[in-house]
C-alpha cells in the first residue's frame, strides 16, 4: 500500500506524503502540517495525510495527477452525479489505521460497505481514494479500489488501471458482482478534522 515509504522512519513517512501533495499542487499550510504531525500517536500504523477538500474540484485534473509508468489518469464519471455518504471533513486531516482493501476482496460493494461500517471504520470517500492514489499510485496495481463512502448514481466509484492507465469508473452497489480484484479501502479513524 505504501511501498515507497513502508520502511522509512515515522517523520520521513509523514514528510514524504506532505512533499508529494505539495509537489502535486495541494495547499498544506505550515500550521496544518505541524498540527497533523502532532496527532499521530503510533509510529507503526499506516496513515494518510489528507489535504483540504475543495468545495468543487475538477476530476479530470485530479486524475491527471495520478501517474503510473508515465501514464496520467483519466476520469470516466460525470461529477454532477457524485455524492458522499456522510460528511467529508473539509480541512486538512489524517486518516489513521489505513487498510488498503485487501481484507475486502471477493465482497460485493454493498457487503464491503456493511462490513466496514459495522466494524466502526470509515469507508473511503472519493476524495480519500484520489489523494491516496495521487501520493501512492502503486496502490492501484492488481486491484480495483472501491470507494464505498461515495456514490455515483446508484453505483460505487472506483479507481483501477485500464491498460496501465489510472482510471476513475463506477461499480454496481447491489447484486452478485463480487470480484477477486475489487476491494474496498477504509480507515480506522479520522483525526484533526
Amino acid at each position: 500500500m505504501f511501498p515507497a515509504e513502508s520502511l522509512l522512519p515515522f517523520k520521513e513517512r509523514f514528510d514524504f506524503q506532505v512533499d508529494a501533495l505539495r509537489n502535486k499542487g495541494f495547499s498544506l499550510q505550515g500550521h496544518d502540517v505541524d498540527r497533523l504531525h502532532s496527532l499521530i500517536l503510533c509510529e507503526t500504523q499506516d496513515f494518510l495525510v489528507v489535504p483540504p477538500k475543495p468545495d468543487e474540484f475538477d476530476l479530470d485534473s485530479l486524475m491527471a495527477l495520478i501517474t503510473v509508468q508515465g501514464k496520467s489518469g483519466v476520469n470516466c464519471l460525470n461529477p454532477q452525479y457524485l455524492i458522499d455518504v456522510g460528511a467529508v471533513p473539509q480541512g486538512a486531516h489524517l486518516i489513521l489505521d489505513v487498510e488498503d482493501g485487501r481484507r475486502r476482496f471477493n465482497r460485493t460493494a454493498g457487503m464491503a460497505y456493511y462490513d466496514i461500517t459495522r466494524e466502526g471504520r470509515q469507508p473511503y470517500f472519493l476524495w480519500y481514494g484520489l489523494v491516496h492514489a495521487i501520493v501512492f499510485p502503486g496502490v492501484l496495481q492488481g486491484r480495483y479500489l472501491g470507494l464505498c463512502g461515495s456514490r455515483y448514481k446508484l453505483r460505487v466509484p472506483y479507481l483501477y488501471l485500464d491498460d496501465e492507465v489510472p482510471t476513475l469508473g463506477h461499480h454496481i452497489v447491489c447484486g452478485e458482482d463480487a470480484d477477486s480484484v475489487w476491494c474496498a479501502p477504509s480507515a480506522g479513524s479520522v483525526l484533526g478534522a
